[in-house]
């Protein structure tokens, strides 16, 4: 068993050199499809990241940056701690860090509760509030006050005021 082991290290291994030897030539295409066939076999952790950064690049360089952008959500899913040698270009990084948002954003949809949760307990009742600690009440009581207190002052300031500007209309 461990001899099979063994040789699929080395045919991934052998893959992923062959895959740099071939975006070195140019071949994109080629280079993508033998990180896949390395990809497809046990690999170490070493290897991995290896193997979806050199994806990455080819992506990036082909100019499908969804792709690049996918290869590393795939990357981050198998390696969480996961992140980018400071020296890697500007590009990378930004492609990078949009993916590490969509991982989260998927670790957060898998933590919040579904519908399968059980509900949450209700709140305990409250009892009615009585009708002097509703505070609308003490608005109006105040608006009152301060119209009646506003009055005496005025007529108190002038007495000689008529008492009303409105003219009475006496009812038969």
């Amino acid at each position: 068993m461990t001899a099979a082991l063994l040789l699929c290290l080395l045919t991934a291994s052998q893959a992923l050199e062959d895959a740099q030897k071939a975006y070195d030539e140019l071949r994109y295409d080629a280079a993508e499809a033998l990180v896949y066939k390395g990809l497809s076999e046990p690999l170490a952790e070493a290897d991995v990241v290896t193997a979806y950064e050199l994806l990455v690049v080819i992506q990036l360089t082909a100019g499908r940056e969804a792709k690049a952008r996918d290869a590393f959500v795939a990357l981050l899913q198998r390696v969480p701690g996961y992140a980018p040698k400071e020296s890697v270009s500007p590009k990378i990084w930004a492609v990078y860090r949009d993916a590490r948002e969509r991982v989260l954003a998927q670790q957060a949809t898998i933590l919040t509760p579904t519908a399968g949760t059980p509900p949450e307990p209700p709140a305990p009742l409250v009892a009615a509030a009585r009708w002097y600690q509703n505070p609308w009440v003490w608005t109006a009581i105040g608006v009152v006050v301060g119209g009646i207190a506003s009055y005496g002052v005025y007529r108190y300031a002038n007495p000689s005021a008529p008492a009303s500007e409105f003219p009475v209309v006496p009812l038969r």
